[in-house]
């Protein structure tokens, strides 16, 4: 099956379109036919928490929603209908076809892989080349940001703990073990904690 109306979570989640790129024009007979297929949609899955409107409206958390709904083909999240009916944002003309065509939805059917191929793909055509590029120069700012911020955490480490003489064993690092252990500082801080501690950099810009 395939995901529609995902969006970029971070900076680091480039393939991924923000609605904002995909506001466009659709007749009023249209878009309610869209919404109210989106809205008689099956339960397909249900997360913890709410997702907000990546306009940053005024619109409730809890009118995005925490679910996901599918016609036995696609399937999207809860508040893919907000973004339709308020911000004018357009989805797939295969998806539009069905939603006009009358025809009745189907089951969900869990044993179906859903797959963001489709909607990576044709949001991919509909880019804006000017927020991209503003998303391009927040990402270079970030990782520029990123080795001062990681050299702070090495530093917390080592006000806890010293190095010792022998050389850290991962290859390739310069770096002294800390004593009574073969790594240094810098690597007693593991990938997931380290993109934990950074994450903040690679928030979205406010204003796009």
């Amino acid at each position: 099956m395939k995901l529609i109306g995902h969006w970029m979570g971070s900076l680091l989640n480039g393939n991924l379109p923000l609605p904002q790129e995909l506001v466009g024009e659709m007749s009023d007979s249209v878009r309610d036919a869209v919404c109210a297929h989106l809205r008689g949609g099956r339960p397909f899955e249900t997360y913890l928490g709410y997702s907000g409107c990546r306009f940053h409206c005024t619109a409730d958390d809890r009118e995005m929603g925490s679910r996901e709904f599918t016609d036995g083909e696609r399937v999207w999240p809860e508040g893919l209908v907000h973004y339709v009916s308020t911000h004018s944002i357009l989805l797939p003309e295969e998806f539009v076809v069905r939603a006009t065509s009358g025809r009745m939805v189907d089951g969900a059917d869990h044993s179906r892989t859903a797959s963001l191929d489709f909607w990576i793909e044709w949001s991919g055509k509909r880019q804006s080349y000017t927020i991209r590029q503003r998303l391009a120069d927040a990402l270079a700012a970030a990782r520029a940001a990123e080795p001062a911020l990681v050299e702070k955490l090495v530093e917390e480490v080592l006000k806890s703990e010293t190095e010792g003489s022998a050389s850290c064993v991962f290859v390739g690092c310069s770096r002294r073990a800390l004593a009574g252990r073969r790594i240094c500082a810098r690597h007693m801080l593991s990938d997931d904690e380290l993109k934990w501690r950074t994450a903040h950099l690679y928030a979205l810009p406010a204003q796009i």
